[in-house]
């Protein structure tokens, strides 16, 4: 029960508002409730000492936050509105309690089985993008109109004189969503060999992923460029130059980023024709100098929220009061002040001590499934949290999924290699042929 929870949670949480919660706000997604029900069952029987005293260890963090939209907003913050930082506050307590839990569970399995849990949230990308290409396409076909669609949409927007691309979310957020999975998909086309062994060995099951990664991963670049989102096209640019670091040869690099420059610059060339692809990056870089474009105002409301600030440096403004500066930890500075800020900081020191209750993983007579399992884990880890971090710079992303599926991964990937892994052949020597596992 505890494990389909988990599942359930990979499932749903990259469909967003694609799955309806009547009598919600808004931007309230299914998987928000889904955690609230999932603590309880992953409550049952033993849990992760180090993992439990990990999520006490961020309460004072988060009733410090509490506290501080309380008093802010007093009575009139009470019920369940999206401005609301009570029940934002009360919101994140719940990820954290469940991602804990839910580490805690994940723990007990094999590196192999960790592994596939990367795929699963992949699959629901996958079918929120082919329902996003759905309404895209119906739209400007006039077969679906903005009202029938809306819904299914945390913020519906046009830019750049197209409509954004963010079935069950908003376009930001489905930008990096969309650049976090195609550099995952990236990767594994790559080490395709690496990523097969992970995942049990040469099936018939491995050759459909391919072939399905193969035919997708252009649509997740046309989704992710439709998206409009200036970060995210930033975030798989330094994304698929890391991928492309990871060759192992300086022969392999090189014609790594030749095909790569080739085949964008026909792309380019192409698309060109239909759509203007480069007015539409030159607008988005003048929009950084542009005083009515969105870019250029979020420097104005960092300047005025710094002022606030500075009235009231140590416990700030109020958490929830600076929203509209689209940064996290600005957020956090100006809004919880130099305290609130020290107390966030020590959840990144402490999620560094928590890992150390996942170093030790369940012995495996399969140590080179278990290096490809490994590599195939800190990959998705690594490029997660690099999504994550650099995401938080320019929106408010505590409550997205990617943030704490980063969190999970980071929990799950144990800091050194398994003690049976001492004398491994390199991960790119492992070859197909392995025999699969029931």
């Amino acid at each position: 029960m505890k494990y389909w929870i988990v599942l359930a949670f990979l499932w749903t949480a990259p469909l967003g508002k694609l799955i309806p919660v009547p009598g919600t706000p808004h931007s309230f997604r299914f998987f928000y409730l889904l955690m609230a029900v999932g603590i309880p069952v992953l409550l049952i029987g033993s849990v992760s000492r180090r993992l439990v005293l990990f999520a006490a260890a961020q309460l004072p963090f988060l009733s410090y936050l509490l506290w501080s939209a309380a008093h802010t907003y007093g009575p009139q913050a009470a019920g369940g509105a999206e401005s609301n930082p009570i029940f934002r506050g009360l919101l994140l307590t719940v990820e954290l309690i469940f991602v804990a839990l839910a580490a805690s569970r994940c723990q007990r399995e094999p590196l192999t089985v960790r592994a596939r849990l990367m795929v699963i949230p992949l699959f629901a990308y996958l079918l929120s993008m082919a329902i996003g290409y759905v309404f895209f396409v119906g739209y400007y076909s006039g077969a679906l109109s903005l009202s029938l669609i809306e819904p299914f949409h945390v913020l519906l927007q046009f830019g750049y004189g197209i409509l954004r691309f963010s079935p069950g979310s908003y376009p930001n957020e489905y930008g990096i969503v969309s650049s976090y999975f195609a550099s995952l998909v990236l990767f594994m086309l790559l080490h395709w060999s690496t990523v097969t062994c992970a995942l049990g060995g040469p099936s018939r099951a491995t050759t459909w992923l391919k072939r399905l990664l193969v035919l997708s991963f252009p649509l997740m670049l046309v989704a992710l460029f439709l998206a409009t989102t200036r970060a995210a096209y930033l975030a798989f640019i330094a994304s698929a130059v890391a991928v492309g670091m990871m060759q192992r040869t300086v022969v392999a690099r090189l014609r790594y980023f030749g095909v790569a420059a080739l085949l964008l610059l026909a792309a380019l060339v192409w698309v060109q024709q239909y759509f203007d692809v480069l007015g539409l990056l030159t607008y988005a870089y003048v929009g950084f100098f542009d005083r009515t474009a969105s870019a250029y105002q979020r420097f104005i409301e960092w300047r005025e929220a710094f002022e606030g600030f500075e009235s009231a440096p140590w416990f700030g403004t109020g958490y929830g009061t600076v929203d509209g500066v689209h940064n996290i930890y600005l957020q956090v500075l100006f809004g919880a002040g130099v305290v609130g800020a020290l107390l966030f900081a020590f959840f990144f020191v402490s999620l560094r001590t928590a890992r150390q209750s996942l170093s030790e993983v369940p012995k495996s007579d399969d140590p080179e499934r278990d290096e490809a399992s490994l590599r195939f884990l800190r990959a998705g880890c690594y490029i997660a949290v690099f999504h994550t971090l650099w995401f938080g710079c320019s929106n408010h992303n505590f409550n997205h999924f990617l943030t704490w599926f980063t969190v999970l991964l980071v929990l799950l990937v144990p800091r050194a290699r398994p003690a049976t892994a001492d004398a491994l052949v390199r991960p790119e020597s492992v070859a197909e042929g392995l025999p699969s596992r029931a």
